[in-house]
């Protein structure tokens, strides 16, 4: 249980790194990049950003699942 919830959080703040990293992308690299790069590196963070949230609800799921399952401690 605690290793899926130390994953849900981790994951979590991956998400919302890449969400900002988005958002940044455009001033940050924009100038940097060679005309055209920037598209690619948008269409990265899209997938990077997909994968990590599939990834997010798969361990949601996991540590719900684990916590329903888990014996009660008095």
């Amino acid at each position: 249980v605690a290793l899926a919830w130390i994953t849900v959080r981790h994951l979590r703040a991956e998400l919302d790194a890449m969400r900002d990293a988005w958002r940044d992308v455009r001033a940050d690299l924009g100038p940097l990049l060679p005309p055209g790069s920037l598209g690619d590196v948008l269409g990265s963070l899209t997938q990077e950003g997909l994968r990590l949230r599939a990834a997010l609800r798969g361990a949601e799921l996991l540590l719900e699942a684990m916590r329903v399952r888990a014996p009660i401690r008095s």
